[in-house]
């Protein structure tokens, strides 16, 4: 085996491992950012949303990248920038109705720890849902990115 192919196979083992792990990243990421806004509606020491913002931000960051990869691997490289679009307009409407709940429940139940426990919760259905996310079947995914990384 030539040196090119043997570096090809390497990229191509890695990269459908770490593909691989995106499909289990995602919804420990998620639990991770239900934890953190957990930690909030147990304790409003400073210590306690320090160190929730903390995890929350560290997550958060990580998701985005975890979401774009989970989408190179499960669409063709021509439908990556559509995927990567829907998974953006969900974000965004996410990003508006989020503080919307949250102030609504915060207001009707006289606190933000009732706001913040309603966005436990979600966050809790969304990792659950994550949790059950199976990769989408398709013809010889590593094969595709493979590709990809040899261009």
């Amino acid at each position: 085996m030539s040196e090119d192919a043997a570096n090809n196979k390497t990229a191509e083992t890695t990269v459908g491992e770490i593909m691989t792990r995106e499909v289990t990243t995602i919804p420990a990421e998620a639990t991770l950012q239900e934890v953190a806004t957990l930690l909030t509606v147990v304790s409003v020491r400073p210590l306690a949303v320090f160190a929730s913002g903390l995890l929350f931000g560290a997550v958060f960051l990580s998701l985005v990248t975890s979401t774009t990869a989970l989408v190179r691997h499960n669409l063709e490289a021509r439908l990556w920038a559509s995927g990567i679009a829907a998974f953006t307009i969900v974000f965004a409407a996410g990003q508006i109705v989020g503080p919307v709940l949250v102030g609504f429940v915060a207001d009707r139940a006289g606190g933000l720890v009732a706001g913040l426990a309603c966005s436990a919760g979600v966050l809790a259905l969304g990792a659950l849902a994550a949790w059950h996310q199976k990769p989408l079947a398709r013809d010889e995914p590593e094969v595709a990115v493979s590709r990809e990384i040899r261009r």
